[in-house]
């Protein structure tokens, strides 16, 4: 069972797993509660919130787990990690914290909300080893078992014909055109401005490519509004595009040519593994 604390109005501006959850027939239920906006996810209000609001969405996690008898809490992200250790401990139901990384706990205000967090859970489970040891050193009690657990992918089939993608990404005609595409969420750290500026680089002396990010935006509006600016600035909107694609990844990986991830911070991205 997959319980998300968003409302369902709320599903499309938050780029929800709900839709491919119930694809697959995986139960969703929400607790009806309103997502933060605040672009930065690290911040400690992020996690808290006002005092009411959190204790609101335990209550709703604690009635919940009670009344369903939940025997696991698997919890993804900070402000879950963070809520889902407190109702496990007061339904006395064990918690294992699903991490990629600790960054979001790494500045001095959250640095005691996250060791807290992580000493209460039963376990951590990470997908590479490099993320192992980094939340190995971080954390205090070094007693919590850590397990790596590769992602685990589908090949990405194709559902669509590549000229019908191609229409649908609305991309300038493909003849003669090597694409290069960048696969990621537009988050500031996941390079697609350095991206940018290695196409500007790229396009005096190879007229011939094409760039395209294939994403959405989630929280980080403003980041997106940035690479826009700078793609008018340097006069390629022709050139390089920013494009949200809503149906199978698999269709994507037919219109690109070379792939390309620039992420400054990753754990096992997935969409290196796609591409391969």
């Amino acid at each position: 069972i997959s319980v998300t604390v968003e409302s369902e109005d709320s599903v499309e501006r938050t780029a929800s797993m709900r839709p491919p959850y119930i694809e697959l027939g995986i139960p969703v239920e929400d607790l009806g509660e309103k997502p933060s906006v605040d672009p930065n996810p690290a911040r400690l209000k992020r996690v808290l919130g006002s005092t009411s609001h959190v204790w609101r969405i335990i209550r709703k996690l604690v009635k919940y787990i009670r009344q369903h008898r939940i025997e696991v809490i698997d919890a993804h992200h900070t402000t879950a990690m963070f809520a889902a250790v407190i109702a496990g401990r007061i339904t006395g139901v064990p918690v294992i914290l699903s991490s990629y990384h600790v960054r979001n706990w790494a500045g001095a205000a959250m640095w005691l909300p996250g060791q807290l967090t992580f000493a209460g859970s039963s376990s951590v489970v990470t997908d590479s080893h490099e993320r192992s040891r980094d939340i190995r050193h971080w954390l205090k009690r070094k007693s919590v078992p850590i397990h790596v657990v590769p992602t685990g992918i589908c090949y990405p089939q194709p559902e669509r014909s590549i000229d019908d993608v191609w229409s649908m990404l609305n991309l300038p005609q493909r003849q003669g055109r090597k694409v290069i595409g960048c696969v990621a969420g537009l988050i500031p750290s996941k390079g697609q401005m350095v991206f940018l500026e290695a196409a500007i680089e790229l396009l005096k002396t190879r007229p011939d490519l094409i760039f395209v990010c294939i994403g959405y935006s989630r929280q980080y509006v403003d980041f997106e509004q940035q690479l826009r600016e700078r793609i008018a600035s340097s006069d390629l909107q022709d050139r390089f595009f920013i494009r949200q694609y809503p149906h199978g990844i698999g269709d994507v990986w037919q219109v690109i040519d070379i792939f390309v991830h620039p992420s400054m911070f990753d754990s096992l991205p997935l969409a290196v593994l796609e591409a391969m």
